[in-house]
C-alpha cells in the first residue's frame, strides 16, 4: 500500500509561485498558527484527487487562483500535483491544472493529459474513491459519522466498499431468486394440487360404487314398497267405498238443508231490501226535515229578535204613555189654576169698574192728570198679563191637543202591538214545538255523531300509533341502511388499505430505498399529537418515502403492473428543505 510521497503547488490559493511540500512519512502532523495555510493544504489535496468546487469553500474555480479573490490574481493557471509512491518504490504523478480563461481544470497522468474518467479509473485503482471520500476526513465528519441513522451508515459503508456498483446486479438476482421460488412454490402448488385430484377422484370411484350397490338396494326396496303400497291401497278402496256411500246419503240431506237454508236467506235478503229502502226514506225525510230547519233557523231566529224587538219597544211606548198622562194631568192642573186666576182678574176688575161706576154717580169725579196716566199704565199692564196668560192658555191647550192625538196614537199602537204579540207568541209556541222535535231528533244524531266520533278517535289512535310505528319501522330501516353502508365503506376501505399495504409490501420486496408511508414514519412522541402531525402532514399524509427519484419511477411502474391505485412519491433526492 503507498503512501503521498509529497506535494508541488503552483499558485494555487496562499501558495505563490512554485512550491513543494513534503515529504510526507506515513503518519505526518501539519501545525501552525491561524492563517498559515494549513486548511488551504487540505484543499490542495482534495483538489487533485478530484474533488468539486464546493467542498473548497470558492464559488468558482478560477477563485482557487492566487489573488484571484481580490481580483489581482498573479497568473491565468494554476496547478497542484499530488507524487503517489508505490510500495515498489515507483511514483505516479497526479496533476490537476486550472485554466481561468475557460474557468476548467485539466487532469494529467504522469504528466501526459487524460480525461476525467481515467482520471478517476487511476484513482480507484488505488482505493481512492471520489465520491466516496475516503482519502481525507475533515473536521466534523466523525460527528456527522457518528449521528447517521444504521440505514445511512450501512450506505455509506456499502458506497466506501464499492458494493453498491452490484446493487443492480444484485436486485436483478434477487428478483430471479424470487421468481423462482415462486415457481417453485407454484409448482408444488400444483403438485400437491394433482395429488389433491387423485385423492378426490379415487375417493369419487369408490363412493360411485358404493352408490351403485346402495342404489341396487334401494330400486329393490321401492318395489316392495310399491307392492306393499298397492295392498294397502286396495283394502283402503275398498273401506273408502262404504265411507264414500254414508258420505252421499249425508251429502243429500245436507243439500236438502242447504235449499232450505238458501230459500229463507233469499227471503231474508228481501225483507232486508225492503227495510234499505224504508231506512232510505226515512233517511230522505230527515234530510228534508234538516234542510226545512236549516231554512227555518233564520226565520225563528228574526222573528224571535223582533218579538223582543217588539217587546222592548212595548214597554218604552208604555213608559212614555205614562209620562204623558203625568204631562196631561200636570197641563190640566195648570190650565184649572190659570183659569182660576182669570175669573179672579176679571172679578177683581169687574168689581173695581162697578166700584169706580158707583162713585162716579154719586159724585163728579175729577182726577188728576197723574192718577189718571196711572190708571192707563195699570190698567195696560193688566191688558198685557191677561194677553200673557190668553197665550199661554192657548199654548197648553194646543200641547194638549197634541197629547191628545199622540196618546190616541200610543193607544191605537199599544193595541196592534198586543193583536202582534199573541200572533207571535202562536208562532213561537209552534216553533218550540217544532225545536223540541228537532231537538230530540238531534239529540239522536248527537249520540250517533258522538259514537262515530269515538269511533273516529279510536281510529286517528290507531292509525297514528301504525304512523308511529312505520316512521319507527322506518328510522331503523334507515339505521340498517347506514350501517350497512357505513359497514360496506369500511369494507372497501379496509379491503384498499389492506390492498395498498400488499402493494408497499411488494414494493419494499422488489425495490430497495422504499421506506413506507409517511404517517408511519412520523409517531408523535405522544398521542396529543397526532392531531397536529395529521393537520401538517395534510394530503401528503399517505405519500411513500423513497430514497430517489428512480426509486419512485419504478414504483410507480410496479403499480401499473399491479393496477394498484395512485400512490404519491416522496424521493428524499429532491425534496427540498427550508432553513428553520
Amino acid at each position: 500500500m503507498g503512501i503521498l510521497s509529497r506535494l508541488e503547488v503552483e499558485n494555487f490559493k496562499s501558495y505563490k509561485g512554485s512550491m513543494v511540500i513534503g515529504p510526507f512519512s506515513p503518519f505526518t502532523a501539519v501545525i501552525g498558527p491561524n492563517g498559515c495555510g494549513k486548511s488551504n493544504l487540505m484543499d490542495a489535496i482534495s483538489f487533485v484527487l478530484g474533488e468539486k468546487t464546493v467542498s473548497l469553500r470558492v464559488k468558482h474555480v478560477k477563485d482557487l487562483i492566487h489573488g484571484a479573490p481580490i481580483g489581482k490574481p498573479v497568473s491565468n493557471r494554476a496547478q497542484v500535483t499530488a507524487v503517489y509512491k508505490q510500495d515498489s518504490g515507483e511514483e505516479i504523478h497526479f496533476s490537476r491544472t486550472i485554466m481561468a480563461s475557460s474557468n476548467s481544470t485539466e487532469y494529467r497522468l504522469n504528466k501526459k493529459q487524460v480525461t476525467y474518467a481515467q482520471y478517476s479509473a487511476k484513482l480507484e485503482s488505488l482505493n481512492i474513491l471520489i465520491k466516496a471520500k475516503n482519502f481525507l476526513v475533515f473536521q466534523g465528519a466523525v460527528e456527522s459519522i457518528a449521528m447517521k441513522t444504521p440505514k445511512e451508515r450501512t450506505a455509506m459503508f456499502e458506497q466506501i466498499s464499492r458494493s453498491n456498483e452490484l446493487s443492480e446486479e444484485y436486485e436483478q438476482k434477487r428478483l430471479a431468486m424470487i421468481k423462482a421460488e415462486e415457481e417453485t412454490a407454484f409448482a408444488l402448488q400444483r403438485k400437491n394440487a394433482f395429488r389433491a385430484e387423485k385423492r378426490e377422484a379415487k375417493q369419487e370411484k369408490e363412493e360411485a360404487e358404493q352408490f351403485r350397490k346402495l342404489q341396487s338396494d334401494v330400486d329393490k326396496a321401492r318395489v316392495e314398497l310399491e307392492l306393499f303400497k298397492l295392498f294397502r291401497n286396495d283394502r283402503e278402496l275398498t273401506s273408502l267405498q262404504g265411507d264414500m256411500a254414508g258420505l252421499q246419503r249425508d251429502s243429500d240431506t245436507q243439500a236438502e238443508r242447504g235449499r232450505t237454508i238458501e230459500q229463507q236467506l233469499k227471503s231474508k235478503k228481501q225483507e232486508l231490501a225492503k227495510r234499505g229502502r224504508e231506512f232510505a226514506t226515512l233517511e230522505k225525510q230527515v234530510k228534508d226535515l234538516e234542510a226545512e230547519l236549516s231554512k227555518k233557523r233564520p226565520l225563528f231566529i228574526k222573528a224571535k229578535e223582533k218579538t223582543s224587538h217588539l217587546v222592548k219597544r212595548l214597554e218604552q211606548t208604555k213608559k212614555t204613555l205614562k209620562k204623558t198622562e203625568e204631562s196631561f194631568q200636570k197641563h190640566q192642573q195648570e190650565i184649572s189654576n190659570l183659569e182660576g186666576d182669570l175669573k179672579k182678574v176679571e172679578h177683581t176688575v169687574g168689581m173695581y169698574e162697578e166700584e169706580v161706576a158707583e162713585e162716579s154717580q154719586g159724585q163728579d169725579l175729577q182726577l188728576m192728570e197723574s192718577q189718571v196716566a196711572e190708571y192707563h199704565k195699570l190698567k195696560e199692564e193688566v191688558r198685557k198679563q191677561t194677553a200673557a196668560i190668553r197665550q199661554e192658555l192657548e199654548s197648553i191647550l194646543r200641547e194638549q191637543r197634541v197629547d191628545e192625538s199622540a196618546l190616541l196614537r200610543s193607544e191605537q199602537k199599544d193595541k196592534d202591538l198586543l193583536d202582534r204579540r199573541d200572533q207571535l207568541g202562536d208562532l213561537k209556541t209552534q216553533l218550540q214545538d217544532r225545536v223540541e222535535k228537532l231537538d230530540g231528533y238531534i239529540s239522536t244524531n248527537v249520540e250517533t255523531v258522538s259514537k262515530l266520533q269515538k269511533e273516529h278517535a279510536t281510529l286517528d289512535v290507531e292509525l297514528r300509533e301504525a304512523t308511529d310505528r312505520h316512521r319507527q319501522l322506518n328510522t331503523d330501516l334507515e339505521k340498517i341502511q347506514d350501517e350497512l353502508r357505513d359497514a360496506r365503506v369500511d369494507k372497501h376501505e379496509s379491503a384498499r388499505h389492506q390492498r395498498r399495504n400488499e402493494l408497499l409490501d411488494g414494493m419494499k420486496r422488489h425495490f430497495t430505498g422504499v421506506h413506507g408511508r409517511l404517517i408511519d414514519l412520523c409517531q408523535p412522541s405522544h398521542k396529543r399529537y397526532t392531531i397536529a402531525v395529521t393537520k401538517v402532514l395534510g394530503k401528503d399524509m399517505d405519500a411513500v418515502v423513497v430514497d430517489h427519484e428512480k426509486t419512485a419511477k419504478d414504483c410507480i411502474q410496479y403499480l401499473k403492473e399491479q393496477h394498484g391505485e395512485p400512490i404519491t412519491f416522496l424521493p428524499l433526492d429532491h425534496i427540498q428543505v427550508k432553513p428553520v
